[in-house]
């Protein structure tokens, strides 16, 4: 039964992403006409650096927005992109983690009800997930004290859904090259429903567990 169930996931993971993801990609094809796929996804990662604004009018907001392209920037980097995977995902994942802190703080995120629910949402109707009212152990009283700003608030939530869709990508082409592909789809699968419902720690989490799993079948 066990088996049957892990081939039931495999299958699931190699069919495509959820629609969730399709439907809010924008650019990306994954028709063929790019020789190397993951380069097309570090380009699409670069554009949404090359994008990021930096506001020079509010010290706070300066220093949030310089740390987040050089996340964006870092994350971008070649040696992270190899042909059909993503390489050094324990330094990759470190960095999105750091990256997201950042953009969360960005984001301008308001409690939807009473705050002890953990359900937020950003000005633009992102809706983020974070149980016990926390991200990476960045409480949600800190995370209310940070200036919301109508130039880069968009920026912050068009990063958010695009770099986790991105990072999935990479990690679903890793699965995909794998020996061992069964050991990481389960992972992959929690990722991609903690993105649905707005749990972005948890997805980054499953994310990088699902990568190493792929990478290391003993």
């Amino acid at each position: 039964m066990k088996k049957l169930v892990t081939q039931v996931l495999v299958i699931v993971l190699l069919i495509g992403l959820p629609m969730f993801f399709i439907m809010n990609f924008g650019g990306y094809s994954s028709t063929g006409a790019v020789i190397n796929q993951n380069a097309e996804l570090r380009m699409h990662r670069l554009n949404v650096y090359l994008a990021f604004p930096v506001p020079i009018y509010n010290p706070m907001l300066k220093k949030l927005s310089e740390e987040a392209k050089t996340y964006l920037r870092a994350g971008s980097k070649d040696v992270f992109y190899g042909p059909d995977r993503l390489k050094q995902g324990d330094n990759f994942f470190s960095n999105e983690n750091a990256l997201f802190v950042d953009l969360i703080k960005l984001s301008c995120l308001k409690p939807v009800g009473s705050s002890a629910k953990g359900l937020f949402i950003t000005p633009g109707g992102i809706q983020i997930t974070m149980p016990g009212n926390t991200f990476f152990n960045l409480d949600y009283k800190e995370l209310a004290k940070m200036p919301c700003d109508a130039f880069v608030v968009p920026s912050a939530e068009q990063a958010i859904g695009k770099i986790l869709q991105l990072d999935a990508l990479l990690v679903k082409g890793t699965i995909e090259s794998s020996s061992c592909p069964d050991l990481a789809a389960e992972n992959y699968i929690l990722a991609t429903q903690s993105m649905a419902s707005g749990n972005i720690e948890d997805a980054l989490i499953n994310l990088h567990v699902a990568w190493s799993r792929a990478m290391n079948c003993g």
